[in-house]
């Protein structure tokens, strides 16, 4: 999930920031429908095994087109035409993954209120606290 992920601007310890993680996931893995969520290796495996198997499988398929006797325009035209029509069947993964990116971001905020722990300092207040030790 972007956007919710693990890291945030807080300025707490570590040890709060893996307390506000693992309470934020037994939040997701009550409150959501879709439970909790993947783990940071679960996330980068998949995106790995993406990134890699997409491309051959693309550049195996223009070869094979190739040696069939299709013209490189008809393989481009129709690549572009199946990236659209993946983009537009794809809209309602997108659409669930922005749903999920809000339950995260709100589990994250509930996490950080209960715990209490990480504090965020307005600018104003460290710019006016830098000056009194000076």
């Amino acid at each position: 999930m972007i956007g919710a992920d693990r890291i945030d601007g807080s300025h707490g310890t570590s040890s709060d920031k893996v307390a506000v993680d693992a309470r934020q996931d037994e939040l997701m893995a009550s409150e959501s429908p879709e439970g909790r969520p993947p783990t940071h290796r679960q996330r980068m495996l998949g995106w790995r095994w993406f990134a890699i198997m997409i491309p051959i499988i693309l550049v195996g398929a223009g070869v094979i087109a190739l040696m069939r006797g299709a013209r490189v325009m008809g393989i481009v035209q129709f690549g572009v035409v199946f990236a659209l029509l993946l983009l537009i069947g794809g809209l309602p993964r997108w659409a669930a993954s922005l749903s999920r990116g809000k339950e995260e971001a709100a589990a994250r905020r509930a996490a950080v209120e209960e715990r209490g722990a990480v504090d965020e300092a307005h600018p104003q207040t460290v710019i006016g606290t830098m000056a009194t030790r000076d």
